[in-house]
Formats: structure tokens, C-alpha cells, sequence
């Protein structure tokens, strides 16, 4: 109802001292090449701390982060994630594209919502029998890995992906609307997965380099 005083106006008037961020205010976080839009749900100072900390909608961030993890501007971290895009190994979304995906969904009802998993099998690189497959599981951060041959990759969807997605959980073939390919970043040494989404744990920031994937260069460079 319009003039009524909602709950995030009444924990304003009573969060005291003034913060560099009321609750309910819109922010951006950038992780990598990724800008989360989220909202500030509340305040707090560590015992021991001389900085303002937030809740955020799905994390939480500090007055230190502002302006260099946080900001307040969509556009200027929009800025920040395209500089990093720019300077480092990243396997851009527009680039990927299998020549064989499959899609599959299950119904979620402690928050009715559907999930969607999904496998593509990458084109095959020049020169190469090695094939990189893309999957995104129910439960699992988006990701590649790379396999010798085409038929290690499919031996790993009837072995691996079936039995955990599919088979588990019942999950019945959707259409491919549903397939939403995220930018993908370098995993560690030793880490079964080759790429994975920027908030996987074994991501690592690696210097721009042309790299064959089974879908094409993936360095990016501005026009001259």
C-alpha cells in the first residue's frame, strides 16, 4: 500500500550509526568475469573490527570490498568484470557449443522449482582426437573436462553423468530452451574438471593464451 512503511524503511530508522550501505539497497558483486546483482539484508561489526559488514543475498561482503569486489553502480562493475575479461584465460560462453546436447529436468518441491541438467559433447578439436564435454549437473557447478577420445567422453555419460543425474532422480529429456551456457575459467592442475563456473574452489586466474578447446580459440581481444 502506497505511503506504508515497509520492512526494510523501519530497520533503516533504527540501524544506527549510518552505514556505507542501508538494507535494502540494490549492489553488484564481481567475482572474475561475473556481476551478481543482490541486496543488502542486513549489518554487522565483528567483535575486533573496524569496518561496517553486510548481508548480502547470497553472501556478504565489507566497506574494504566497495568499489573493488562491491559496488553500488551496475556500470562500473560491469567495467570491472570486462577488464578481467579481457586480461585473463576464459572460455567465453558466446564460444561454446556442442554438437550433441541432451537436457534433462526434475521437479523440486520443497521450494517448487524445476532444475534442469544437461550434457553437450564439444566439436572435436583440428588435428585432434580429443573431445571437450560440457556438463551441468543438478547439484553440480557448471563445467568441462577433456577427454582423449569421443569415446571416453560417451563412456563417461552412460558411466558418470546417467547414474547421478538422470537415472537418480528420475529426470525426464526436456527441450534445450532450458540450456544456458555460462563463461567457463581455468581449473587448477590435478583437478579432474578443465574449466568450471568462476566460484568453483579450484578456479585459478591464468594470463590470456590461445587455447583449442573443441569449440574454437578462446582469447579475446579487442578490435584495433
Amino acid at each position: 500500500m502506497e505511503g506504508q512503511m515497509t520492512i526494510f524503511d523501519f530497520l533503516n530508522t533504527i540501524q544506527k550509526p549510518k552505514t556505507a550501505l542501508t538494507i535494502g539497497q540494490k549492489v553488484y558483486t564481481v567475482l572474475r568475469g561475473e556481476v551478481t546483482e543482490r541486496v543488502v539484508e542486513g549489518t554487522y561489526k565483528p567483535e575486533g573490527r573496524t569496518v561496517d559488514y553486510y548481508w548480502l543475498t547470497g553472501t556478504t561482503t565489507n566497506d574494504e570490498e566497495l568499489g573493488t569486489r562491491t559496488f553500488t553502480s551496475k556500470k562500473e562493475a560491469e567495467e570491472k568484470a570486462d577488464d578481467y575479461l579481457k586480461n585473463h584465460l576464459v572460455m567465453l560462453s558466446s564460444n561454446i557449443g556442442g554438437k550433441e546436447t541432451h537436457c534433462y529436468t526434475i521437479h523440486r518441491s520443497a521450494d517448487n522449482k524445476d532444475l534442469y541438467a544437461w550434457y553437450s559433447i564439444g566439436y572435436p578439436q583440428v588435428g585432434s582426437e580429443e573431445c571437450t564435454l560440457f556438463i551441468h549437473g543438478f547439484y553440480t557447478f557448471q563445467h568441462a573436462i577433456i577427454f582423449e577420445t569421443e569415446k571416453k567422453a560417451r563412456d563417461y555419460i552412460k558411466k558418470v553423468f546417467m547414474p547421478e543425474n538422470v537415472k537418480q532422480y528420475k529426470a525426464k529429456e526436456c527441450d534445450l530452451s532450458h540450456v544456458d551456457f555460462d563463461n567457463l575459467y581455468p581449473c587448477k592442475d590435478g583437478c579432474d574438471w578443465a574449466w568450471a563456473e568462476a566460484s568453483y574452489t579450484f578456479v585459478e586466474d591464468k594470463p590470456p593464451v590461445k587455447y583449442l578447446a573443441g569449440v574454437g580459440i578462446v582469447e579475446r581481444k579487442d578490435e584495433e
